[in-house]
């Protein structure tokens, strides 16, 4: 029983957390370098519902624990630095929320705790690894590729 509690948990609150968080660390990055305007997309298929405010729209999808992804656009275009920042954003959150938590289990040890510092470890890390699926890049990816081209590009 404690498995089955263990994975519903995980589906229905650690995991959409952690993609939250995720993407609120974009949103941030986006928010300090002044983007006009910042779009988070939150889970796969049918959009439940949509939130916004004059520069923010989020989306909610129904499958709102299958990834997101956070847009922003700026009428002066974003500098390499500007893309560095929002781009690492996102997994720099999930690695900052995974440190507070892990003062939090290290007081109150618990599975759930451990799964929630876990996922925002493999979000945070794996989304610095290297890869590109059709036209969605990692994290990892456009800051590499933004490094490279950083001269070219200034």
């Amino acid at each position: 029983m404690h498995n089955i509690n263990l994975i519903i948990t995980f589906l229905f609150f650690i995991a959409p957390f952690t993609i939250i968080i995720h993407e609120i660390g974009h949103m941030i990055g986006a928010i300090i370098v002044r983007a006009d305007n910042v779009h988070l997309s939150i889970g796969q298929g049918k959009k439940i519902f949509t939130i916004s405010s004059k520069k923010l729209v989020i989306h909610i999808h129904a499958i709102f624990f299958m990834g997101g992804q956070a847009k922003s656009k700026r009428e002066k275009p974003y500098g390499p630095m500007n893309v560095l920042l929002i781009t690492a954003s996102g997994p720099l959150m999930n690695v900052f929320i995974a440190t507070a938590v892990y003062f939090l289990f290290k007081v109150h040890s618990s599975d759930y705790i451990l799964l929630l510092i876990l996922f925002n470890l493999w979000i945070g890390l794996g989304n610095l690894i290297l890869f590109k699926i059709r036209e969605k890049y990692s994290d990892g990816y456009i800051i590499f590729h933004t490094l490279i081209n950083y001269d070219k590009i200034r």
